[in-house]
């Protein structure tokens, strides 16, 4: 019995926790200000071939170069006038460096009519003890153009819609109850 414990004691001392990879981000700029987001508004005009296509186009066949960027392309919006626009992508097909027209063959920047949903910009600090983001603005956006902006304060980062569309479960967007 004893050797069975300490068996167990040096393979619970050994044994290491499991991290993922933090995947890398698309981008978004306002007003010069650069940004990532968790959002991904390109799978409002792609999807995958387990998803149902609802009117989107099959992705791309992005080859995943590194295990930083699952989804094998990365997207710069932009976000002025009102409205969402498509500033570049790129990424890897076929052991090609692709972008922008050979992605998507229209001239650039696009605007993202495609997308609707919140996208959200962080622009105060993260405190790592309370897992909260200080300041952040909610872009709420219908077909491509911008209807309303949001300011919250010390938000849970947890409670940042981490989908395609920005937005929850239910389809809306952060509500003044969940922010302080």
């Amino acid at each position: 019995m004893r050797i069975i414990l300490l068996f167990a004691a040096a393979m619970l001392s050994a044994t290491t926790p499991a991290y993922a990879t933090v995947q890398v981000n698309d981008q978004v700029i306002v007003g010069g200000n650069t940004y990532g987001i968790f959002q991904l508004p390109m799978l409002g005009l792609w999807y995958y071939s387990d998803e149902e296509p609802d009117g989107r186009e099959p992705i791309p066949n992005f080859e995943m170069r590194s295990s930083a960027n699952s989804r094998g392309y990365r997207a710069i919006f932009s976000i002025s006038c009102d409205k969402l626009y498509l500033q570049s992508i790129e990424g890897q097909i076929d052991g090609e460096e692709v972008s922008d027209r050979q992605i998507i063959p229209k001239r650039f920047p696009i605007h993202a009519h495609w997308y609707t949903g919140s996208i959200f910009i962080s622009v105060g600090d993260y405190d790592q003890l309370t897992n909260e983001l200080e300041y952040v603005i909610e872009f709420l956006i219908k077909r491509g153009r911008v209807v309303s902006t949001k300011y919250h304060e010390s938000i849970k980062s947890k409670r940042l819609p981490m989908t395609w569309n920005g937005l929850g479960n239910d389809d809306e967007s952060i509500e003044p109850s969940d922010a302080r």
